[in-house]
């Protein structure tokens, strides 16, 4: 989790986190809840921005958000140092089919109340090629745009159900 320390704001860690890369659903829930831990007087009584580098399913943001608030969080904002992860990665990445995957069939707005966030941020697909620093022609995007370097042959059916327009001309 990314911190910023902003003018006249003290500087508090809300939230003691270690990574979670479980494959199993009951394994990433039971992790969760063990190896996070609020600390309530930072917490109790703030508004948050909690950041995260993305949302896969949805389940671990939903999580930490409730235990924040049950810390007593005024305000649990979220933002994502990604765009939405939309598709499958069909190139290299062991990640959740297209039906886990929260942004597959949610809006912006939709995930947010299935995460229960007071509001959800996502950066833009160009904001993620600017920051990488390389030509968007020589970026897989495909997880985040459903659009690969290359035929994949599932993905032709679900780009049929769905309007795609170009994400970088806006």
């Amino acid at each position: 989790m990314l911190r910023y320390q902003l003018p006249g704001v003290p500087d508090e860690e809300p939230l003691h986190r270690q990574d979670l890369h479980h494959a199993d659903q009951n394994m990433r829930e039971t992790a969760v809840r063990l190896k996070m831990n609020t600390i309530r007087p930072n917490i109790e009584g703030h508004k948050l921005v909690l950041v995260d580098d993305s949302i896969v399913r949805g389940t671990t943001s939903r999580r930490i958000v409730d235990m924040v608030r049950r810390a007593g969080a005024e305000k649990v904002h979220v933002r994502i140092g990604s765009p939405p992860i939309m598709a499958p990665c069909y190139l290299g990445i062991d990640m959740a089919s297209r039906e886990e995957l929260i942004a597959a069939y949610k809006t912006v707005a939709g995930v947010e109340a299935v995460i229960n966030a007071d509001s959800l941020g996502y950066v833009s697909h160009r904001g993620l090629v600017d920051a990488v620093g390389i030509p968007k022609e020589n970026l897989c995007m495909g997880c985040l745009t459903g659009l690969y370097p290359v035929e994949i042959p599932e993905r032709s059916a679900w780009l049929r159900k769905r309007s795609y327009r170009n994400i970088f001309e806006t």
